[in-house]
């Protein structure tokens, strides 16, 4: 998940180069490769969610499961700003 999570703001970052360069052709590639890591991503943070929730219930490391979920939400919202930005351009 947060590998993922850290693969998507990479892309981002590519992509606000390419807007910056205005060059289409690469900005296509990377919109590819942007809705296939969100697909990974959705997938994963469904996985993550119902971990963290069953996890909750049998009472199983609750610290260590809100670390890792405080890191992933920190992530996607910084994620978020980036493809805002990225949509402003």
């Amino acid at each position: 998940m947060l590998n993922l999570a850290r693969t998507l703001s990479s892309v981002l970052e590519e992509e606000f180069s390419v807007l910056e360069n205005k060059d289409l052709e690469a900005l296509e590639a990377i919109q590819d490769h942007k809705v296939t890591v969100l697909q990974q991503l959705d997938s994963a943070w469904s996985n993550l969610n119902a971990h963290r929730e069953a996890a909750a219930e049998e009472q199983e490391n609750p610290e260590s499961q809100d670390s890792l979920w405080e890191e992933a939400i920190g992530l996607i919202n910084n994620c978020k700003e980036a493809h805002i930005r990225n949509d402003l351009l």
